[in-house]
């Protein structure tokens, strides 16, 4: 009777050890996945923050490569200087901001609001560009130079017959008018209010992101305080 008492305690003491370590196994376990749960989200917090940041500037980027197409076709009107027709061909056909930037955003949010409106930034920029050919081919025809010594984009440019019999003053005239008209004005306002959408989209997506990361880290780090407590 009694080896037999002793042969229950042992095996009751054995099990409970038994048990103990598997409590502390599984503690352990969720101590480890909590830890990671904290780092996970952390870390997606950082990382919203520094797509926000790097699409941001793609945003502006395509922006300032529209801007700078704009300063030098009205550079090149208004001196007539060759140099402002080649930095205005270098960057749409070499540098390509506007291209690059679009590409480097859709890395990150090919399937966003934010992506469409700066792919349609970039569609008004490429509309506006006929826009801009036409005044450059005026001016080069108004200032007597040889056309072909500019790009193909600008000998292929076929001027309508209005334009044509217009008196080389003339052509001039329309060439500035053209880009600083109602029309191209609010062409150019339009590239600026999809960038802007864009930009905005961005803050509000970012900010969802890190809200819901916030969120599960607040939970994990009362969790952990309720363990420790």
């Amino acid at each position: 009777m009694k080896h037999r008492f002793s042969e229950i305690k042992t095996i009751s003491l054995r099990t409970i050890n038994i048990l103990m370590a598997v409590v502390a196994g599984l503690v352990s376990l969720f101590l480890l996945y909590v830890a990671w749960l904290s780092h996970s989200s952390f870390n997606i917090m950082v990382d919203s923050t520094e797509k926000y940041i790097a699409s941001q500037r793609h945003a502006a980027t395509l922006l300032a490569g529209s801007d700078y197409l704009t300063e030098e076709v009205l550079a090149f009107v208004v001196t007539g200087d060759k140099i402002h027709a080649d930095r205005y061909f270098n960057e749409v056909f070499e540098n390509k901001r506007r291209d690059k930037a679009l590409q480097e955003l859709e890395l990150y949010f090919a399937t966003s609001g934010a992506y469409s409106h700066l792919k349609k930034a970039l569609d008004r920029s490429n509309a506006l560009m006929d826009h801009e050919y036409r005044s450059m081919r005026l001016t080069i025809e108004s200032t007597g130079q040889d056309v072909a010594l500019y790009p193909k984009e600008l000998q292929n440019y076929q001027l309508d017959r209005a334009d044509q019999k217009l008196s080389p003053e003339q052509k001039k005239t329309l060439s500035r008018e053209l880009l600083v008209g109602q029309e191209y004005h609010n062409a150019k306002e339009k590239i600026r209010n999809e960038v802007s959408k864009c930009i905005d989209l961005l803050v509000l997506e970012t900010q969802n992101k890190q809200e819901e990361s916030s969120g599960i880290l607040s939970k994990v780090m009362r969790l952990q305080f309720s363990l420790s407590a």
